[in-house]
């Protein structure tokens, strides 16, 4: 095939979707007072420095990366959301500014926050940009950091900041990509945690 000629097919196919998603979402009132939920994976940044997503440290918790969120759509635009991610890091990454040596530990979080859609604001049905707000408590697991030293991290509650996005494929169906801030509250560093997952709205 012409090289020229793919970007035209995939844009013509593109043209298409979209022409038929407005006639699938011609309203939002299958928000209102209805639930959704999702299921993805997540990362977490708990290294203590700037994050920078093309370094090759190894900073990020990957290795049991699963999120689980349900969420209540008060109306078109307000929701109460919750979510629950566990990961775990590997020997060699960072946590806190420490090197993990012969460990693996955990990480588990709760998360709960108020979440406001711009749908309606913009008037926008398949792309469906976010804003959220709220509350969280994680903990680390104890691991030994390559000096030898045993470390127990303490539990820590945050305040969240997220921003995020929902790529509707159908009325009920879509893809959740967010990206949060967790402020610690305590005298623990701050977190980074990124989701990206699918997400079923109920009939």
């Amino acid at each position: 095939m012409n090289p020229i000629k793919l970007p035209l097919l995939i844009f013509t196919l593109l043209s298409f979707y979209f022409v038929d998603a407005q006639k699938i979402f011609q309203d939002f009132d299958h928000f209102d007072r209805n639930w959704s939920f999702g299921l993805g994976i997540n990362t977490v940044d708990d290294s203590g420095r700037r994050f920078d997503p093309f370094n090759k440290n190894k900073n990020l918790a990957h290795r049991i990366p699963i999120m689980v969120s349900a969420e209540y759509h008060q109306n078109q635009q307000f929701s109460y959301f919750g979510v629950i991610s566990i990961n775990q890091w590997a020997e060699g990454e960072l946590i806190d500014g420490s090197r993990v040596s012969n460990s693996t530990p955990t990480f588990f979080g709760v998360d709960l926050g108020v979440k406001y859609s711009f749908r309606k604001l913009l008037n926008i049905k398949i792309f469906d940009p976010y804003i959220a707000q709220g509350f969280g408590y994680s903990t680390i697991g104890r691991f030994t950091n390559n000096f030898g030293t045993e470390i127990n991290p303490d539990g820590r509650l945050t305040a969240n900041t997220t921003l995020g996005v929902y790529f509707w494929l159908s009325k009920y169906w879509g893809i959740n990509l967010n990206g949060t801030a967790k402020i610690s509250l305590t005298n623990d560093t701050n977190l980074s945690q990124f989701g990206l997952g699918i997400v079923y709205l109920t009939k």
